[in-house]
């Protein structure tokens, strides 16, 4: 959670590999168009603190950074299954970080 948008590139990553990621996730990751190119979702005006998360993918020839802003209040806007895997795998590597 962030008390100001500008304090998003002080966060601290996590690394994980491909063999500590569930085979669910995994496939999420490898199935949906979000997660094939650099991403912005999310809106962080929606309310303070800002909601941030970061997933960087990195693949042997490119890198794919995706952001999503408030996370919960865009899934439960969207209500569709697309919403609901990006969810899913962001709420995933969160539970793994904290």
């Amino acid at each position: 959670m962030l008390k100001n948008i500008n304090e998003k590139d002080k966060l601290q990553l996590t690394q994980f590999t491909e063999k500590e990621i569930t085979p669910e996730v995994l496939s999420i990751l490898k199935n949906n168009d979000f997660f094939s190119k650099s991403s912005v979702i999310g809106d962080p005006s929606v309310g303070l603190p800002i909601e941030y998360e970061k997933l960087i993918i990195q693949l042997e020839r490119k890198e794919i950074i995706l952001e999503y802003y408030n996370k919960i209040i865009h899934y439960m806007a969207q209500n569709n299954e697309n919403a609901r895997q990006i969810f899913q795998a962001f709420t995933y590597f969160m539970s793994k970080t904290r």
